[in-house]
């Protein structure tokens, strides 16, 4: 049996009759409804693509989704007859010294790749990211590549960032064509390098920003390297500035 938990709700978050707002309840986020002099709760995601129904509306009685205009009902998160799926939905109660939502007591987390590359953008700068609504957006992927010396040593790691290949491919950039990579060191025989289009196509080539679980460190090419196949060491671009297109 899952362990639950109650939380008061803000009650500048408790919306009015006819309406949703959302509130983040335990550090979660929460779909808050009135409907019919109902009070709902639900998780604030949509189970047709992530939508965030807290920032939807309630229309002749359904909870639509914003994004696709998907309908739930606002306190059961159940959806129409002929459709199965459902949103979660959490007890809730008005007591006397406010409003409390149950929620499920969450695991132990644990530290993610996801986690390696939030830090390493959030440390170079980075605070928003921007997305398409129904269009998937770049994806986090792992390769256990080695790194091979011309002196001829060579060490093996595990690669945490997103695919050279995907990243072409959300700009529209053609496969086949050799790609140049410009690293921020100012000097140096290979501050600028050419990637031959076989490895920019090769799904085990990326732009790393974590090794091993964790994020990047200076020597290894913080914020961003490029790791390919097959490539020797001097040609595995660190400190990536900038990709273009040949």
């Amino acid at each position: 049996m899952t362990e639950t938990a109650w939380h008061r709700v803000d009650p500048a978050d408790l919306p009015e009759e006819g309406r949703v707002s959302t509130s983040v309840v335990d550090g979660r986020s929460v779909a808050l409804t009135r409907c019919g002099g109902r009070l709902g709760a639900l998780e604030n995601r949509c189970p047709h693509q992530g939508g965030p129904i807290g920032e939807g509306s309630i229309e002749k009685g359904w909870l639509r989704c914003p994004w696709h205009g998907y309908d739930y009902d606002p306190t059961s998160g159940q959806p129409p007859e002929g459709f199965s799926d459902a949103v979660a939905a959490y007890d809730v109660e008005e007591r006397g010294d406010g409003t409390y939502v149950r929620l499920p007591v969450p695991p132990a987390r644990h530290r993610t790749v996801s986690d390696v590359l939030v830090e390493t953008l959030v440390a170079h700068g980075v605070d928003t990211v921007f997305g398409m609504v129904g269009h998937s957006n770049l994806g986090f992927a792992d390769a256990r590549l080695p790194i091979a010396c011309v002196e001829g040593w060579s060490a093996s790691g595990r690669w945490h960032g997103v695919r050279l290949r995907d990243l072409l491919d959300s700009v529209g950039a053609p496969r086949g064509r050799d790609v140049r990579i410009t690293s921020l060191q100012a000097h140096g025989p290979y501050r600028v390098t050419t990637l031959p289009a076989a490895f920019a196509d090769d799904p085990l080539t990326l732009l790393a920003l974590g090794l091993d679980g964790e994020a990047l460190s200076i020597d290894h090419g913080y914020p961003c390297r490029l790791i390919a196949p097959d490539r020797p060491g001097v040609l595995q671009t660190k400190w990536v500035s900038r990709v273009d297109v040949l």
